[in-house]
């Protein structure tokens, strides 16, 4: 608990016991860190794309990436994240080297994005 000193205006100490948490039971925020590329929660997809650049940018933005095959297009990889704005505004940002192949509700989306962006330049 983080306090603001100059916010309190009295205390008294308290005879309370910290309450006992096993380490199972403690919240694990790494574990949802991993899946997230901004501060929004949103439904848990397993992802696969097809990068053709550097995995390794895929590996350090998620750190549940895996490569699931390589061809001569490029990688396949595969990773959980959630599905938030942050999530789409990162594939986008890939630009020619991403390509969503699953789930098929993100490249529904996807294309959906793609095709508003494409309005925004129609003269």
């Amino acid at each position: 608990m983080t306090l603001k000193l100059d916010r309190i205006l009295s205390w008294v100490e308290s005879k309370e016991k910290k309450p006992s948490l096993s380490y199972g039971r403690k919240f694990r925020d790494g574990d949802i860190r991993n899946k997230r590329v901004d501060p929004f929660i949103g439904k848990e997809l397993k992802i696969r794309v097809l990068f053709v650049n550097d995995p390794a940018i895929v590996v350090d933005q998620f750190p549940t990436a895996k490569i699931i095959e390589k061809t001569s297009n490029g990688n396949i990889i595969e990773f959980v994240s959630q599905d938030t704005p942050g999530l789409k505004r990162w594939l986008l940002g890939q630009a020619g080297s991403l390509r969503v192949l699953s789930p098929q509700s993100l490249i529904d989306d996807m294309k959906i994005l793609i095709k508003k962006m494409e309005e925004n330049y129609i003269d």
